[in-house]
């Protein structure tokens, strides 16, 4: 029995970092996939799709996963968050990368700890020492140096803003 519970242990490890190889693959090529499809889509039309995409797949994984339908008074939270958090975020993110790289892409929008930090201290008055004010300064003086780069020197890259 604890031979078969090893066997078992060993396939769901196994699974667990294939799983993470191939979410960490995709997540690391989106960029340069959304760089490359907006040579032949617009950039709503490329959000779009990628949300439609994910919408297919999240009801085929719905019903393995037992989840259940929403409330009908939860709708309207889904559309304005939904609209928010996904809609504005992929459009903006397709208009930027139409004139910023991949890579300052990829890099930009990974400042979102930053944010979420700055916002937690703001709002929820969440304490911050002397290193996590130091690593935050650090992050916001690459990400401007990322965003006031540009291939003809130093300026202010205005779709950087929109990734």
């Amino acid at each position: 029995m604890n031979q078969l519970n090893l066997l078992l242990t060993e396939r769901a490890e196994r699974r667990l970092v294939l799983a993470i190889m191939l979410t960490l693959g995709l997540w690391a090529s989106a960029f340069a996939g959304i760089r490359a499809a907006l040579s032949g889509y617009r950039p709503a039309h490329l959000a779009l799709l990628r949300l439609l995409v994910a919408s297919v797949i999240l009801l085929f994984a719905a019903k393995p996963m037992n989840l259940r339908p929403a409330s009908i008074r939860d709708v309207p939270a889904f559309f304005i968050l939904g609209g928010l958090g996904f809609t504005a975020y992929s459009y903006a993110l397709n208009i930027g990368e139409t004139s910023v790289t991949a890579a300052a892409a990829s890099l930009l929008v990974n400042t979102v700890p930053i944010f979420t930090t700055l916002l937690a201290w703001a709002f929820f008055r969440e304490s911050l020492s002397s290193w996590g004010w130091l690593g935050l300064s650090i992050g916001f003086a690459g990400a401007t140096l990322i965003a006031l780069t540009s291939n003809n020197g130093f300026s202010l890259n205005t779709s950087a803003l929109l990734v």
